[in-house]
């Protein structure tokens, strides 16, 4: 099932039983999949009962950007406040907690007697606690600013206030929704990873992010002032995934193992790719959390890649979700962790467990000792490899002005010289992914009565066309119809083509009522 981008073009036609005015909108990239989705339109403003701040823990340099970690928090004015705010967690200040489990433990701190366990764990006395309901890591160069880091915070603390809120609204795992979320540059969803840095670099990069973490409160939304955000389009459709791991559920038990490195060999890796969301599920709040992708079998594991995650807050309802990452992953790779404290679900009875003392992050081949078999609450989704189609189209607006009856007219102002060239066309498409082709297509006017497109002009119909630089004369031109063509092809990654687009307006026009239309270029990858 191939994966597509799609650029929208908005027809908007005011008609005042006079000829008349069209507006033509490019609104830019839309990327979804190959099906229909639901765009929901959320008015994001700055009095959100949510705020944003940067977890230090989490911080640092990745891949020769700073790495920067930001959580988002929902206040007590929030009407989700009470169910996904905070929770009622063990006081680890509590002198029951402090004087600890007195039954029997394994080597790895485990209990030998589960239910006992967790008849004394439920008799500790408990205090409320925030939590976290999304984390997200942005990437910033080291010349970033002040005001960047404060916008982006803004941003993600809104956009993704809605995203679970929508999920909230609808009983939906966050998850559900999020994979089906296409990647594309200059989104949210989007990891933007530069090449390996040189060491300095990377020093540099480290200095920034300590730099930046030694003034969070800076950095915390509600300190600063924000303007209304315009709409964000949660823009959510179908897409195929890569994942990997059992599922971060609550789990009938707990793995502690503290500087234990931990993999489990359920749900390997189905495809080649990234991972770039970690779902987690702690028992108690963990610290210094690494998770990362290993290859190997039989007890002997090797790190392919990881990612820093740095504090995981026990408490919620909901696996606590990590989004923005870039884990590199193989098909039949497998999901570990390490951590320094702290403790996470499993389910008893699940696939193989391994384990091995120390970080074994980024070392090499390592052997590990088989562990009792458990299902651990870690899972992580990402995007195949093989590229991500993605376009973006410019100008914004094509202003036509008043529009007669029977006349063409043309998107770059006036009808071209043939051959047509970059210089008469209107429009640039420019592809911001990988190698791909595209098709185009246009849906009918709506309003009042109603514009219908054909081959040619006739009371309440018009004529839409299309073409491309390099065409030799409107014969070469795509009359539009709600049907996909094919229009451009083979476009090179960054590479950009310049097109145009005309009319020949209706030979009447009976009514007033404003139309609208939307002309859809979508990409697939070569």
């Amino acid at each position: 099932m191939p994966v597509l981008a799609i650029a929208v073009i908005v027809v908007v036609a005011v008609v005042l039983l006079l000829p008349p005015r069209v507006t033509v909108n490019a609104q830019g990239t839309v990327a979804i999949s190959n099906t229909s989705a639901p765009q929901l339109d959320i008015i994001l403003i700055s009095d959100i009962p949510a705020y944003g701040v940067i977890e230090k823990s989490g911080c640092g340099e990745f891949k020769g950007k700073v790495k920067i970690r930001i959580d988002c928090f929902l206040t007590p004015e929030s009407e989700y406040y009470s169910q996904y705010g905070g929770a009622y967690v063990v006081d680890t200040t509590s002198k029951e907690y402090l004087a600890g489990y007195k039954g029997e433990l394994d080597k790895e701190g485990n209990p030998v007697n589960q239910k006992d366990y967790d008849i004394w764990w439920d008799s500790l006395p408990t205090v409320w606690q925030d939590n976290p309901f999304h984390s997200h890591f942005v990437y910033y160069d080291t010349t970033v600013l002040d005001d960047s880091i404060k916008a982006e915070t803004a941003r993600v603390t809104e956009y993704f206030y809605a995203f679970h809120t929508y999920c909230w609204d609808n009983e939906l795992t966050f998850l559900s929704q999020w994979v089906k979320v296409p990647k594309q540059a200059g989104t949210i969803r989007d990891v933007f990873i530069a090449g390996d840095s040189s060491p300095p670099n990377k020093s540099a990069c480290e200095l920034k992010a300590i730099e930046i973490t030694s003034r969070t409160t800076e950095f915390d939304t509600r300190e600063f002032d924000k303007t209304p955000s315009p709409p964000t389009d949660l823009n959510i459709g179908e897409k195929g995934t890569i994942d990997i791991g059992t599922g971060a559920v609550i789990g009938d038990s707990y793995w502690v193992a503290p500087n234990y490195t931990t993999i489990s060999t359920g749900n390997p890796a189905n495809a080649d790719g990234t991972i770039d969301t970690f779902e987690i599920y702690p028992h108690t709040s963990q610290s210094g959390v690494k998770v990362g992708t290993f290859s190997g079998g039989s007890g002997t594991f090797n790190n392919r890649d990881y990612e820093l995650i740095g504090t995981v807050t026990a408490g919620a309802p909901d696996p606590d979700v990590f989004t923005g990452l870039s884990c590199d992953v193989l098909t039949d790779d497998v999901i570990g962790f390490v951590l320094t404290g702290g403790a996470i679900k499993v389910t008893t009875g699940g696939t193989a467990m391994w384990f091995k003392s120390g970080d074994q992050f980024g070392t090499g081949a390592q052997t590990y000792s088989r562990a009792a078999d458990n299902a651990i609450s870690l899972y992580g989704t990402g995007t195949e490899s093989g590229g991500n189609p993605d376009i973006s189209n410019t100008p914004a607006i094509w202003e036509v002005g008043t529009v007669a009856t029977s006349t063409d007219y043309w998107s770059s102002g006036s009808g071209p010289e043939w051959p047509l060239d970059d210089g008469e066309c209107h429009f640039t498409v420019t592809n911001n992914g990988d190698a791909c082709s595209m098709t185009i297509k246009a849906t009918n006017f709506t309003g009042g009565v109603g514009w219908t497109l054909a081959g040619s002009p006739a009371e309440n119909t018009v004529t839409m066309k299309a073409g491309k630089s390099g065409d030799a004369n409107e014969g070469a031109f795509i009359t539009l119809t709600t049907s996909e063509q094919s229009f451009i092809s083979g476009l090179a990654g960054s590479g950009t083509k310049k097109w145009e687009l005309m009319m020949e307006s209706s030979t009447n026009h009976t009514d007033g009522a404003l139309k609208t239309a939307t002309i859809t270029l979508t990409a697939t990858l070569d």
